[in-house]
């Protein structure tokens, strides 16, 4: 189909015939080129083909002022199984009603699509603001989801979320893009912002006045391209082979601080910038289309819509399944935060509603069939066997549960053995920081499904007192320093990885430098167990087997190390050790000199008793002496 791409613009009629291989960068540019003022509401990658993309729904950043791109098909020429090409009156309804927003993938071959194009501003305002962990972005994001739905429809805010390395501090830290388009200047966008979501700060600066054409290039990310750059069909080859993999959900509830805090975690799983998140507003235009008027049913009801992707380079299979096994961990990790279990109610007479309420209804049914074939395909044949008798999505899931978390009595015993998982939870001397801390996200997880309340104290507690005794320094500083009451599971994990990756690299300098010294020869191991300088000979194998022997004979006679003999602790060298060393010998003296006097002064008294005595020691030699 890539070479059925011709497009024409009728601009008068403010209409354009659209040929399904064209890409949405040549249909953007040959507007441009025909009006200032007319466009599109279609998505912003501009080498996405224009039949797949209407097809689907088509979402834009016009879309909350104009809604979707399957809204604006007004014809479509259509070639069905007896090789008739078809227009919007000769197919009929119910088929020109299918090929608009729900897939068009089994109904004839579309060749080409009548658009209505809609007016735009000769003059549009763009910003792209950024904020990481370190600028509050956790509640920044927490704001928009409460409000991005209900700004002016002229407004448009959609966030880009990663994970990358702060420049501050070296840890990963989340990115989160603000990338907007307002339908007018930046006079009239200022105060909108002020009023409505000021904790983001905008300012003058940070906003571009342009023409809509080229905030296309804008938000295509091709920032310093011509116009011309629109008509390629792979502008990101240079990048070589991509792979990816997408998910969507729409959203109907702000998701949590917590959840959000949650969703950092994962982010940080994956490759620097390789994960990414793509939130996108609802509302304006969106919701005053019926979820019946075409098959594209994601309307009044939703606030946002969320795109989790991954991208990667590397070919081959271990790579395939570790990007794949994060992004569905992280689909079934948000199922509690966008699933709705209404389930569809039929009414008892239908007989009575009207053409929209029954539209309406046969619309559930179609979503909750598909919801349904979703669920069936999506578990393993052994579970399939016991939900292939459901006739609704509610009912399988019904079952589902019933399954996995069982009654009342089994859900009790469960909470039971997860609170003492829980409890009795430590950290492995094998682990790292994020290995731990992803098992403790996921045990607190399922403690939440079976309906437990793990306030984030309580993760921040758990976490200090149960990671390896190595961090006991960096946990005394965080407990004498931070208010443990307020202290976020985040910015903990975030100071326990900074330490942990100190801590790793002090260690790989200490080794590189007794490596280097090895090499030096700076020190030699003698048959005796000495160690000498590096000007002397080395040990022959024999003498140092020698002088292990040694070292053994003596680690016997004293229980301790060789190494420990007059050096402080082991493994430990400097002053500190050497000063220990001389104080366990000086102690030693004392004590030998201690243990003879009195041995002494009992033969000084036996010898006064006896008239003399054999000599034992310095006392006792005088004693003896004098007899």
């Amino acid at each position: 189909m890539r070479n059925i791409r011709s497009i024409s613009i009728n601009t008068e009629e403010k209409t354009a015939w659209v040929e399904v291989g064209a890409t949405l960068g040549q249909l953007y540019y040959t507007i441009a080129r025909h009006s200032r003022t007319l466009a599109f509401p279609a998505g912003i990658c501009p080498t996405v083909g224009v039949g797949g993309h209407i097809s689907g729904g088509g979402y834009g950043m016009l879309s909350r002022k104009h809604s979707v791109a399957a809204d604006h098909i007004i014809d479509a020429k259509v070639i069905n199984a007896d090789a008739q090409i078809l227009d919007r009156r000769s197919m009929g309804e119910d088929l020109f009603w299918a090929i608009r927003g729900g897939g068009g993938t089994s109904f004839g071959i579309v060749l080409a699509f009548k658009v209505e194009l809609i007016t735009v501003p000769e003059t549009v305002t763009v910003f792209n603001v950024t904020r990481t962990s370190e600028q509050n972005v956790t509640q920044l994001v927490h704001k928009w989801l409460c409000i991005a739905d209900k700004l002016d429809e002229n407004l448009t805010i959609r966030l880009f979320l990663t994970s990358i390395r702060s420049p501050i501090h070296g840890n990963r830290t989340i990115h989160c893009s603000f990338t907007s388009l307002y339908l007018g200047r930046i006079h009239e966008l200022l105060p909108i912002m002020r009023e409505k979501f000021p904790e983001l700060g905008l300012v003058e600066e940070d906003c571009t006045d342009m023409s809509w054409i080229e905030s296309v290039v804008y938000f295509a990310d091709l920032r310093n391209e011509s116009l011309d750059i629109l008509l390629s069909r792979i502008p990101g080859s240079v990048l070589g082979k991509v792979y990816f993999k997408g998910k969507s959900d729409f959203v109907r509830e702000p998701i949590p601080v917590s959840g959000l805090r949650d969703i950092w975690r994962f982010l940080h799983e994956e490759d620097e910038l390789v994960a990414q998140l793509e939130v996108s507003p609802w509302g304006g235009a969106l919701t005053t289309y019926s979820e019946s008027e075409i098959p594209f049913a994601h309307r009044a009801g939703n606030i946002f819509m969320i795109h989790y992707g991954v991208f990667w380079y590397e070919a081959g299979k271990p790579e395939l399944e570790r990007h794949m096994n994060w992004i569905r961990r992280l689909y079934s990790y948000m199922a509690p935060y966008v699933s709705i279990e209404e389930g569809v109610t039929l009414p008892e007479d239908s007989s009575t509603s009207s053409s929209a309420e029954k539209g309406k209804l046969e619309n559930k049914k179609a979503k909750d069939s598909v919801a349904l074939y979703y669920i069936q395909t999506a578990v393993a044949y052994h579970i399939f066997s016991r939900i292939s008798v459901a006739t609704s999505a509610k009912e399988a899931w019904s079952i589902l549960q019933k399954e996995y978390q069982g009654s009342a009595k089994v859900r009790i015993i469960k909470l039971q053995t997860l609170r003492r998982d829980f409890e009795n939870m430590k950290m492995k001397d094998s682990e790292t920081i994020d290995e731990y801390y992803i098992k403790v996200r996921e045990l607190v997880n399922q403690l939440k499904a079976y309906g437990e309340d793990i306030p984030e104290k309580r993760v921040v507690e758990k976490l200090l007192i149960s990671v390896n005794e190595k961090y006991d320094p960096i946990v005394t500083t965080i407990e004498e320093t931070k208010d443990i009451t307020t202290l976020i599971v985040t910015e903990l994990v975030g100071s326990l990885e900074a330490y942990e990756k100190r801590r790793k690299e002090r260690e790989r300098e200490v080794g590189d430098e007794e490596e280097a010294a090895e090499g030096k020869g700076r020190w030699r191991i003698w048959a005796d167990g000495r160690r000498s300088g590096g000007r002397e000979k080395e040990a022959t194998e024999g003498e140092v087997r020698g002088g292990e022997r040694e070292r053994r004979r003596r680690r016997r006679r004293t229980g301790r190390p060789q190494a420990d003999l007059g050096r402080g602790r082991a493994g430990e060298g400097g002053d500190e050790g050497r000063g220990e060393g001389r104080r366990r010998r000086r102690r030693g003296r004392e004590e030998k000199e201690e243990v003879k006097g009195r041995e002494g002064g009992r033969r000084r008294r036996s010898g006064d008793g006896n008239g003399g005595g054999s000599g034992g020691g310095e006392g006792g030699g005088g004693g003896g002496g004098g007899g």
